[in-house]
């Protein structure tokens, strides 16, 4: 549980005769531990340098069969390299149970689509504020030019009526929106217009890192 009251360690994460951990890719453990009660947070430590980087994890247990969504905000590395964005330890957490539906719509313009932009969003809200994982189907091809993808992410916070959203591009394969729609479980829907048609980039040349928009 959050703060470390009743941890409980779930040893190796691995499957024999198996490749885990493949990009783009579901992996599935089991493990007996104690009861810890309601999971709030997960843990990983890495003792390799062949670093991952994990993008979302969803855990349930036998007393608690409702899973747990929780994503990697952050966008660290886990491994044991001592280099920019790797880290040997990524606690994970859940920020709530509110879920959010996001709609983005692609430019219909050359060069609009992407295929690497790794991006995520921060909701911002009259009372707070909560972070989205990466906006990415796996097995899918997202953000094709002219098209609406549908993400949704769960277990966030409420944050008592949308009013900006910030998009954060961790790739550099320019992506061009001109809408956003963000729907939730208990809040009124917002669209947002990115009227000038800004492209969103982790390549400064190609377009702006973060796109924030308010209505």
């Amino acid at each position: 549980k959050r703060g470390g009251v009743f941890p409980a360690p779930l040893g190796q994460l691995k499957k024999p005769q198996q490749n885990d951990f493949k990009s783009d890719e579901w992996d599935y453990f089991s493990a007996r531990a104690e009861d810890v009660g309601i999971i709030e947070c997960i843990e990983f430590y890495a003792k390799s340098s062949d670093g991952i980087l994990v993008s979302q994890v969803r855990i349930f247990s036998t007393s608690h069969s409702q899973p747990i969504h929780v994503y990697n905000t952050v966008g660290k590395w886990l491994s044991n390299k001592s280099i920019k964005d790797h880290v040997p330890k990524l606690k994970l957490c859940s920020q709530g149970i509110e879920t959010y539906f996001i709609t983005t719509k692609v430019s219909t313009k050359d060069s609009a689509e992407s295929s690497n932009i790794h991006l995520t969003a921060v909701i911002e809200g009259a009372e707070a504020s909560t972070k989205t994982g990466y906006f990415r189907h796996a097995r899918q091809n997202d953000f094709r030019r002219g098209t609406h993808d549908t993400f949704v992410f769960q277990n966030l916070k409420e944050v008592h009526g949308v009013k900006c959203i910030t998009l954060k591009a961790g790739g550099d394969d320019c992506l061009k929106l001109e809408w956003i729609k963000v729907e939730s479980s208990t809040q009124p829907t917002v669209w947002f217009e990115n009227e000038n048609l800004t492209g969103l980039s982790g390549d400064r040349r190609e377009g702006a890192s973060s796109l924030k928009l308010c209505k």
